[in-house]
């Protein structure tokens, strides 16, 4: 490992300020600066300003870090020019279908973890404004309002 990469990365916050946030963003540096997963588990953990938990959570983010490809975001408003715009009174779906699918879907003992592990962002390093940033393509409008039944925006 050089020692020029360590200097790269920002030192890990306070316990309770952001410390398991940061092991997977140092995870994903480890990964785009070439470092192997032992190299990356090493670093992290003498880094670390209290101890994992639960004990293998520097191993869990860096398998995830390590087997994803990075995520760039693209506004799902965005259509195609080669599809052809359906009139929503045509689209249709099939209810038993759907109940099929549904059925298979197993509930996670804990929606926390599940979230974590699948988020390509910390929701809790998010404000408002910065969560809307990542759904959003630059020059894309969004609407925000306070009540529901408000005709107006803030």
């Amino acid at each position: 490992m050089h020692k020029s990469t360590l200097t790269e990365f920002p030192a890990c916050p306070a316990p309770g300020a952001g410390c398991h946030s940061w092991i997977l963003a140092t995870a994903n540096r480890c990964r785009i600066a070439g470092l192997s997963e032992t190299e990356a588990e090493q670093m992290i953990a003498g880094r670390m300003t209290r101890p994992p938990k639960p004990p293998k959570e520097i191993r869990v983010a860096i398998a995830k870090a390590y087997r994803t490809s990075p995520t760039v975001f693209r506004s799902s408003c965005l259509v195609s020019s080669a599809r052809v715009a359906v009139p929503i009174s045509e689209i249709s779906f099939d209810e038993g279908r759907l109940r099929a699918i549904a059925s298979r879907i197993t509930h996670p003992a804990s929606w926390r973890h599940w979230l974590w592990e699948r988020s390509p962002k910390r929701p809790e390093t998010q404000n408002a404004f910065s969560f809307l940033k990542h759904l959003y393509a630059p020059g894309e409008r969004v609407h925000v309002f306070d009540k529901f039944e408000t005709k107006t925006p803030l």
